[in-house]
């Protein structure tokens, strides 16, 4: 009988026997002796050995340990290290003979020119990203000029528009890994593509490639950055010295004129007036405000930049932040001027 021992591979602790350990140690040094010389190969290590895990785990089943066969049968679907050194490219070994790969939906940055959604779309719906541009700038600049009773009144289409190319922006994940790479666009995730994956290298060859923003791509992200950045420290300034503005208010808030105001309203002008002379309100605000002017000076710097995120994503860690402060300031309003909250003495 043949002694286990417990491995980690890719985040998934198995037991395995000691033979399978052995041949899934001896397959991974010989891939990465295929990367001694980039400086991804952490990277691009990590990305192969979580998709060994997960194969392992999905061939394991109800079994309690990993044998030798198992890992041999991974080691097929991944492909053999002697792939990644083989200069034809139309040989796809591994995972290609299991069927079709499904799809999955991710900002394509390879291609991008402002956030990647439009190419995003394109792979995966498997239409040629210029019609998607088309049809966004359509609806961004034809909106301006529509005009109708509803929804297209004013212009509002092309706020719509766009901030719906946000939304997309934001809920989207980029494909950076090779392997969301693969998956955006129904390839199998073998080793030969993390041959084709080489960021030092100047040589163009097909599959997965190096992210190479291009020229419009970077004259649009600085642009954007710069004014996103500007708008962010404007607010940014505008909430460090929000609370000063209480003291500007101070006994004129009263003269503020609310005769025009319909009779059944009058309470509720009364108490938002009150409200103005509260220090919750203008702290509410200003913690507002520097929570958006500190996320839009980060989203211009990445745009500018065009750096990846760190894991933690700093970016929705902002977002909710003021999400939250957005909530706390419009409770706190509807609050005090519904009179559940009464001015302090």
């Amino acid at each position: 009988m043949n002694r286990t021992m417990t491995v980690n591979v890719g985040g998934y602790a198995f037991t395995m026997e000691e033979n399978a350990a052995r041949m899934l140690e001896t397959y991974l040094d010989e891939i990465r002796g295929n990367f001694t010389e980039n400086g991804n190969a952490p990277e691009i290590m990590s990305d192969i050995e979580n998709r060994i895990g997960e194969l392992l785990n999905e061939t394991k089943g109800g079994y309690e340990f990993i044998t030798a066969g198992m890992v041999e049968t991974v080691q097929q679907r991944v492909g053999k290290p002697s792939d990644m050194r083989d200069d034809n490219s139309g040989e796809n070994t591994g995972e290609a003979g299991d069927g079709k790969i499904k799809k999955r939906l991710y900002r394509n940055v390879d291609e991008k020119n402002i956030g990647g959604v439009c190419s995003g779309l394109s792979e995966y719906f498997g239409i040629d990203v210029a019609w998607f541009r088309i049809l966004w700038l359509a609806l961004c600049v034809g909106g301006l000029f529509l005009d109708g009773r509803w929804i297209f009144r004013d212009g509002i289409l092309c706020l719509y528009t766009i901030l719906a190319y946000c939304v997309l922006w934001i809920c989207i994940p980029e494909a950076r890994t090779v392997r969301q790479k693969c998956e955006m666009r129904g390839m199998p995730s073998n080793l030969p593509q993390y041959r084709d994956y080489v960021p030092d290298s100047q040589e163009e060859r097909g599959g997965v490639k190096r992210y190479h923003r291009p020229f419009l791509g970077k004259f649009l992200g600085v642009f954007a950055g710069t004014i996103l950045f500007l708008v962010g420290c404007c607010f940014t300034v505008a909430g460090v010295g929000t609370p000063i503005g209480l003291s500007f208010v101070g006994d004129n808030v009263y003269n503020i004129n609310i005769s025009h105001v319909d009779d059944d309203f009058v309470p509720y002008a009364e108490n938002a007036v009150d409200m103005l002379t509260q220090p919750a309100f203008w702290w509410l605000t200003a913690i507002f405000n520097i929570l958006l002017g500190i996320g839009l000076c980060y989203a211009g710097i990445r745009l500018i930049f065009d750096f990846n995120p760190p894991k933690w994503k700093p970016g929705l860690f902002m977002l909710a932040l003021w999400f939250v402060s957005l909530v706390a300031l419009a409770v706190y309003c509807a609050l005090f001027v519904t009179g559940v909250i009464t001015p302090a003495p």
